[in-house]
């Protein structure tokens, strides 16, 4: 086993060809600063933007959050760099045999992630200066324009290569280009800068919806300012990571027989791994119903990377250095938090193709509403989160100020809706327990008051206890609670995990059935009094336990996986809370976020009724 200094940047991105440049291409429909470019697009197939038979994968319109954009409206690029010759240092050339050993299947990994085009530079072509002028006259300019049109853009970079050893301890490090003799070697021109790498890997993340850089080498987590560890937050908006080989310092490796290296061969592993076991992820029930889950399909880098350091896929411990090779690691290009949506890889067409025939459904003709298929009912679906476009928070007394400013929460957050925390139980009897809840609950009136005042839609939620009466609880909710035209319906909060309900919300020998009975005694009477069918909230894999089969009531399912919100076949949810995390403005405090199933028409229809929508939508 030899160690090598790997440095792999993939960048994969997707833009418009109006940008200004002074070449057109003989052999590709695309205009550049520099005639020699041109031959950098001969390695990877081009796909016109205009070609007739263009299609992008479901998947990746998924992966974008951009189910409902036309093909012409998204296109992928990437950026190779791969370094295997270095003739002007003291280089073992089986040092860099795994590096090129890489290449066909960097290659074929783009092209199975569905990318239009990819500029490739291989030993001496890829020099510093090349390197920055590409990003700085190509995709830059190029991203911009195509922003600025509506294009969703998608984009990759990826060096794989030697590192360069920072000089200092706290030092950045860099990526060894063909000119380099050593780690003594001064010259600017022989490597490029992590530092450098990152300016520019966020400024092309002003204008892309994905962007990703998968950094091999050595040493290439002194790419991170302040250490890796942000986590995605499944928000709106774009997406822009980096996976870096190996911490700041230590050492990247090739492979002991020398056919590729570590970093790129267990990341492809993984992802063809992910793919592999969900081929035939279609559950159905004993009734025929299919549970849909996108997300499978399309794993986060997280996802990916999390599965290669738990599983162990290096294959054991490093037999030259007797220690487990290096963890990868992942943060944001911005490094400040900002950009946390989730970077989704996404399955080839094949894959593709066959999901949709394992359900007898051609994916890229269905019209998706929501959770369900229009005329499907059989079919759940849970799409990757970014894709659903309005969100909402829920609040409790305890991460509630009155100095919320709601305008700003609305549109620095996101947000449209707002669930607060009304009542739980029933009425306390002690007059000093009492006299708590009516503080509380003044907090909360004033800031639902306050958010109906900013345009947001404010609903209230009840939290159950198993050990009170459905009557005892359903005075108290009408006591706080009154029956206020536009308000969304009401939810219960059923807090059941594992067979049993919270402790913190009594047991009283509670079985699911008798749950069950109270529950909906309490809910039936909620949609007498309000006019509207309330929301049951349970975290998802109490769902079976608890409601069972019953589609009377739309369902507030709690879900924090990196994967979906999942519940099964046959049962679509209205309400996703997808993350205990979010930030608002104002707080220190998490919060919770929530995403609704369907559209602006959909969500006025369930605020005026409660209906479960998600259902009937499928059903027609």
């Amino acid at each position: 086993m030899r160690k090598i200094a790997l440095l792999v940047a993939l960048l994969l991105g997707a833009f418009v060809d109006d940008a200004s440049a002074a070449y057109d291409c003989e052999n590709h429909p695309v205009s550049v600063a520099d005639a020699d470019w041109c031959k950098y697009f001969d390695e990877f197939p081009y796909t016109r933007q205009d070609d007739l038979g263009r299609k992008v994968n479901w998947l990746v319109k998924e992966s974008m959050a951009a189910i409902d954009l036309p093909d012409k409206a998204i296109r992928s690029y990437a950026f190779v760099v791969s370094v295997w010759d270095y003739r002007k240092g003291q280089v073992d050339e089986d040092e860099v045999e795994g590096i090129k050993a890489d290449k066909p299947a960097i290659l074929k990994f783009i092209s199975g992630q569905g990318f239009d085009e990819a500029i490739v530079l291989n030993n001496g072509d890829a020099t510093a200066d090349r390197i920055r002028k590409i990003f700085t006259e190509y995709y830059i300019p190029k991203f911009e324009s195509a922003a600025a049109a509506g294009q969703k853009i998608r984009f990759m970079f990826i060096f794989d290569g030697h590192g360069w050893q920072p000089r200092t301890s706290g030092g950045t490090g860099a990526l060894a280009l063909a000119e380099i003799t050593d780690d003594r070697d001064l010259d600017y021109d022989h490597r490029f800068s992590l530092a450098e790498l990152r300016g520019l890997l966020q400024d092309v993340s002003q204008y892309t919806q994905a962007s990703i850089a998968l950094l091999g080498s050595c040493y290439s987590g002194s790419v991170f300012e302040d250490g890796a560890g942000h986590e995605e937050d499944f928000a709106p908006g774009s997406a822009a990571w980096i996976a870096a080989a190996a911490p700041r310092g230590i050492e990247a490796w090739e492979l002991k027989d020398r056919s590729g290296t570590v970093f790129f061969t267990n990341l492809f592993r993984a992802v063809e791994t992910w793919h592999g076991a969900s081929a035939d992820l279609v559950p159905q029930d004993p009734g025929g119903n299919i549970a849909l889950d996108m997300t499978q399909y399309a794993p986060t880098l997280r996802d990916v990377t999390t599965l290669i350091n738990t599983r162990n896929f290096f294959g054991g411990k490093n037999p030259e250095t007797g220690q487990p090779y290096p963890p990868f690691m992942v943060d944001t290009i911005e490094f400040s938090g900002g950009k946390r949506a989730a970077y989704r890889f996404v399955a080839g067409q094949d894959l593709a193709d066959k999901v949709g025939q394992n359900i007898g459904l051609n994916l890229d003709k269905v019209a998706f509403t929501g959770s369900s298929i229009e005329g499907r009912s059989d079919i759940t679906v849970v799409h990757t989160p970014a894709t659903y476009s309005i969100r909402g928070i829920d609040l409790s007394p305890g991460n509630i100020k009155d100095s919320f400013d709601f305008e700003k929460i609305k549109s620095e957050a996101g947000i449209s809706f707002v669930y607060f925390k009304a009542s739980e139980g029933q009425k306390p009897s002690n007059p000093e327990d009492q006299s708590k809840e009516d503080q509380k609950f003044g907090l909360v009136k004033r800031a639902w008051d306050k958010a109906r005042a900013a345009g947001l839609s404010v609903g209230t939620y009840h939290t159950f206890r198993f050990c009170e009466e459905a009557q005892d609880q359903f005075a108290y909710i009408k006591e706080r609670v009154p029956r206020t035209e536009g308000m969304l319906p009401i939810a219960i909060d059923v807090e059941w995990y594992n067979g049993a309900p919270n402790p913190l919300v009594g047991n009283c020998g509670s079985t699911a059935s008798k749950a069950h009975a109270k529950i909906y005694e309490l809910a039936r009477d909620l949609e007498d009094y309000y006019g509207k069918k309330p929301l049951i909230y349970l975290v998802s894999s109490s769902v079976k336990e608890i409601v069972g089969d019953s589609a009377d009531y739309p369902l507030w399912i709690a879900n924090y996986s990196a994967n979906a919100a999942a519940i099964g076949p046959g049962e679509p949810w209205t309400l996703w809370q997808y993350t205990g995390r979010g930030r608002i403005p104002g707080s220190q405090n998490a919060v919770d976020f929530n995403y609704f199933f369907g559209n602006e028409a959909q969500f006025a229809l369930f605020r005026k009724s409660g209906t479960n929508i998600a259902g009937e939508v499928a059903s027609k």
